[in-house]
């Protein structure tokens, strides 16, 4: 969830000063670290002090402030105001994604995906897929690649893509679909020759075909509730819990199990499989879990 960046030197006027840390006050600092956990649960210890000052100078000069501390005092007295802790949390929570992350897990999706099809080739509602924090898009088009290739196959086989992530800025920037031609080396060249994809001057673009399968919305996993009006079938949320103290941890893990079909699938990230509970999930495949039967559910 965090890129790490070296802190920004500025004089009081908000100018660059070679050599010269910028340093912010311990209030302040514990301010930012309240706010971020009140409005989405992520913990900011002292270790990511140097990276708030950092992505903190560039949204106030951004905003048009200048200096930091000009932007701080506006933030305290604005502590309410829900712009402003959308600006903070865009800044404070940009991911680091990439296409196909973890390429044995959207090997697992497509196999399992395949078994799904053969079971019920013409499902009464579409399968449901939750990229649960898409950041700019390249988890969630992945997987409507994978999506997709299984619905050529079984045309009767619906398949729909809900991605979310709590700022709206890179929510912006995945639904626009447009990545840079570097991006496409991350891209396995079976997808790639599949989609027909192929980069110009200025870049590539999703193809209309897979951006038709995805919903993008705004989701604070802590504190929003979850709207769905019928479980999920897979939800991928991958690297997230890492950066939320253990009490948020077993919240957002019990939201999206009172949301899973009790045979779906949750595909958490490599350091996450110890965070969720033995009593609530069974491990299918490195980390690749599903729920638990609970006596009640197989005595029904």
């Amino acid at each position: 969830m965090f890129r790490t960046e070296e802190a920004s030197s500025f004089d009081s006027d908000g100018t660059p000063a070679p050599g010269k840390p910028r340093e912010i006050s311990q209030a302040h600092f514990g301010m930012i670290v309240k706010l971020v956990y009140r409005h989405c649960g992520i913990a900011l210890g002292d270790t990511k002090k140097a990276m708030v000052v950092s992505r903190l100078s560039k949204l106030s000069r951004n905003l048009g402030f200048e200096s930091l501390d000009g932007y701080l005092a506006y933030l305290e007295s604005h502590q309410d105001q829900e712009s402003s802790i959308e600006q903070l949390l865009n800044a404070i929570t940009t991911n680091r994604t990439s296409f196909f992350r973890h390429p044995e897990h959207f090997d697992y999706l497509e196999k399992w995906l395949a078994a799904e099809a053969e079971k019920s080739p013409h499902p009464e509602h579409p399968l449901r897929i939750w990229s649960a924090a898409c950041s700019t898009g390249q988890e969630a088009y992945s997987i409507a690649m994978v999506a997709d290739r299984i619905m050529q196959e079984k045309p009767g086989f619906k398949i729909r893509i809900l991605a979310s992530d709590v700022d709206t800025a890179v929510l912006k920037l995945a639904a626009a679909g447009h990545y840079v031609k570097a991006a496409l080396n991350e891209i396995p060249e079976t997808y790639r020759s599949f989609n027909h994809l192929d980069s110009g001057e200025d870049g590539w673009d999703i193809p209309p075909r897979l951006r038709s399968i995805i919903v993008f919305r705004r989701i604070n996993l802590l504190r929003d509730r979850f709207r769905f009006s019928s479980p999920v079938d897979v939800v991928f949320c991958r690297n997230v819990l890492i950066y939320f103290r253990p009490p948020e941890q077993q919240q957002i893990v019990e939201k999206i199990a009172a949301h899973l079909r009790p045979d779906g699938l949750l595909f958490s990230g490599l350091a996450e499989a110890s965070i969720l509970p033995a009593t609530l999930f069974k491990s299918l495949a490195m980390n690749v879990h599903t729920l638990r039967i609970r006596d009640s559910e197989s005595k029904s």
